[in-house]
This record gives C-alpha cells, sequence and structure tokens, in this order.
C-alpha cells in the first residue's frame, strides 16, 4: 500500500487496475515509438522518480507480443539488485513464443553474485497455453518470504475468485501431464494463422492500392496488433476516422469485430487495433 509501482502502457490493463485499486501510485511508462519497451527505458524512469519500489514487468508483453533477450534480462536484474526492486512479471504467454529467439525467465537470471528469485514474483496460468481460461487458475512463483509480502487480504480478493478443488486438482494435472508437443502445434497453430491475418492486409491494401493497414508479425502470445494510420483523417459515411474507436466502430458496422488497441493502454489516436489470432480460421 501507497508504496510506487512502475507500470507500462500498453498492456494488460488489470493488473494497471489491480495496483490502483490496493493504493499504489502509479508511474506509467510509454514505450519508444516503435512500441518496444527496453532497459534503457525503465533505467531513465527510476532516475526520474526515485521512490519506485516495484515494477510490474510483462514478458512476453499482451498485446505488443516483446519479449526480452538475455542482455536486456541482465540489464534489467542489475537495476532491481542496484535499487532494491520487487518485480512483479507477468508471463502468461511464456509457452507461446513464435520467433526463433528463445523465451528466458527473469527468475532465472543471476548477476553480480545475486539471483533474481530473491527480486521476482512471477505470474502464470493455465488460461491462454492451456486453453482453460474457464478453471479461472492462475498462481505466483517466488521465494516464501517474497511472496507473503504481497499476498495480503486485498491483493488475494482482486486477483483470486472461486478457485475450487476440482480446479486445482485440474490445475496440477494440466501442469504435470501436459507434453511439450502440445505446445508445439499450439505455436504452429498459431503462427500459421497470423500468417493468414499478414497476408489479407497486404492482400486489402493491394485492392485499395494504398496502405490503409500495416502490421508485423508478433512475435509471441496470440494477438496481433494492426496499425490503421493509413487511414487516419479519411472519411468513411460521414465520419472522421480519427481514432480507433471510431475505426472500430465502422467496422464492426459491416462486421468485422476488431478491438480498438485503446483498451490496452495505447493513444486512440494511434489507430491501432487488436485482433486475436487463436479465433478458429472459418472466423
Amino acid at each position: 500500500h501507497n508504496i510506487t509501482v512502475m507500470m507500462f502502457a500498453p498492456t494488460y490493463t488489470i493488473l494497471l487496475f489491480t495496483a490502483t485499486m490496493l493504493g499504489c501510485k502509479v508511474h506509467l511508462v510509454r514505450p519508444l515509438e516503435s512500441g518496444l519497451l527496453t532497459p534503457e527505458l525503465i533505467e531513465n524512469s527510476l532516475n526520474e522518480n526515485p521512490s519506485i519500489k516495484a515494477l510490474f514487468f510483462p514478458n512476453p508483453n499482451n498485446p505488443t507480443g516483446q519479449y526480452f533477450t538475455r542482455e536486456e534480462l541482465e540489464k534489467i536484474a542489475r537495476l532491481a539488485v542496484e535499487r532494491d526492486l520487487l518485480i512483479i512479471v507477468d508471463e502468461i504467454y511464456y509457452n507461446l513464443v513464435l520467433d526463433e529467439q528463445p523465451f528466458i525467465s527473469l527468475a532465472s537470471i543471476s548477476v553480480n553474485g545475486k539471483t533474481m528469485l530473491d527480486y521476482t514474483i512471477t505470474l502464470r496460468s493455465l488460461s491462454k497455453d492451456h486453453g482453460l481460461a474457464a478453471l479461472r487458475s492462475g498462481f505466483a512463483i517466488g521465494r516464501k518470504e517474497l511472496v507473503k509480502k504481497v499476498l495480503v487480504d486485498d491483493f488475494t480478493f482482486g486477483t483470486v475468485s472461486c478457485m475450487d478443488d476440482i480446479a486445482q486438482y485440474l490445475t496440477i494435472a494440466a501442469l504435470t501431464q501436459t507434453p511439450p508437443e502440445y505446445h508445439e502445434y499450439q505455436k504452429k497453430l498459431l503462427r500459421y494463422q497470423r500468417s493468414i491475418i499478414i497476408q489479407a492486409i497486404e492482400d486489402l491494401n493491394e485492392l485499395v492500392k494504398y496502405e490503409a493497414f500495416t502490421a508485423e508479425p508478433t512475435r509471441s502470445g496470440i494477438f496481433q496488433l494492426i496499425d490503421g494510420t493509413g487511414l487516419k483523417g479519411k472519411k468513411y459515411q460521414g465520419k472522421v476516422l480519427d481514432s480507433d474507436l471510431i475505426l472500430s466502430e465502422e467496422l464492426l458496422s459491416v462486421g468485422i469485430a476488431i478491438l480498438p488497441a485503446s483498451c490496452c493502454g495505447y493513444d486512440p489516436s494511434a489507430m491501432k487495433l487488436r485482433i486475436t489470432i487463436s479465433t478458429p480460421e472459418s472466423e
């Protein structure tokens, strides 16, 4: 309570809501123009606000798909050790990395003779990589004394509900009996469906003879960001397309449901949309 935490936008906004509900002061960090977060950006923000005591750190990030290299994680680890920071790491998508670059957990990093196990609490879930969202099963991994610092009644209330005995047994079964081939199949399917979206954007641009939409293939997770700045300022049915909200509303009016990325923390004027790549191909 009453501590300053660093959070990032765009990201999974429930983290922001939870921190606010607990009475934390939130220092919100925007990414570079490229949409990426960097260790240097984090360090600059820490210098600007020395009162920061904790970070909510997404790796991989929803919705950008960014995940961090070992070198980047070592830089962040040094900051944590030097400034005695608690880092709560959101690793919900760690099994759904789609690039060749391997995923590395921040908790596995050691710097200056210090292990990040002493500075991190790692959050994971069965909702995405096991497709078991209905279980409402998520869990925290960390040193017992560290977890006790944050596992107060308010935090538990804000993050856990109705985790019954059956769900707990099913969670254990999923974590201990899921073969590696399952996640490899998942990733193969996501790569294929990602390629469908990227190809559809290229085909659309070819059809209209200008770059209406652009998209860099997401590197992880189940979401693809689409940039609609090519439509910014244009008129459609009397409306000026100047925000992702208006753009998504007009797409919905013709039967295309895509989420405005401002719901994840983007500026609405950035004209970004978020589409799920885990949806069946027919949809």
